[in-house]
């Protein structure tokens, strides 16, 4: 199963099947990734931000489609690199009220009571910040990625929808 291309950025995709997930770092010549499209990719191992990922710089073999894989239910404080990239759903309350970037992504955390996690809605969702107050209870579906530094490897975990 693939996310798409543009959902978390431009040069960006997933793929996820039953025994794992990796983060695909895009190059031009790579083309785009459609939801649900089951690809063979090859590439180079590396890094984003702490993130294991794939460089991906030659097109990718296309399989056809994969029904997306049923989403991983996690406590808010058990993020970590067992689940990276894979697809999850957490339930929280909003710490405090969303945020909005000059790049017009959307930002909050949300605890279930175990330990709070970043919910970041990138620009390309259009996100609206109605309805996301400290203390509303929300249930998220999307992505775990991280975005930390070498300094603190263990950290920056973040789901996006």
């Amino acid at each position: 199963m693939t996310v798409a291309s543009g959902l978390i950025d431009r040069s960006t995709a997933i793929v996820q099947d039953p025994t794992a997930a990796i983060m695909l770092r895009l190059g031009g010549e790579v083309g785009r990734f459609s939801h649900g499209e089951a690809v063979e990719v090859v590439g180079t191992r590396s890094t984003k931000s702490g993130m294991l990922t794939l460089r991906v710089s030659a097109p990718p073999r296309r399989l056809g489609s994969s029904p997306e894989p049923a989403p991983r239910r996690i406590a808010t404080g058990n993020a970590g690199e067992a689940l990276e990239a894979q697809l999850v759903v957490a339930r929280g309350a909003i710490t405090e009220a969303a945020r909005r970037s000059s790049s017009g992504s959307v930002t909050f955390d949300i605890d279930d009571g175990s330990g709070e996690l970043r919910v970041h809605l990138p620009a390309a969702l259009r996100a609206e910040r109605t309805g996301l107050a400290s203390g509303a209870w929300v249930e998220v579906i999307g992505a775990l990625g991280q975005q930390t530094s070498g300094g603190q490897p263990g950290s920056g975990y973040r789901i996006w929808p």
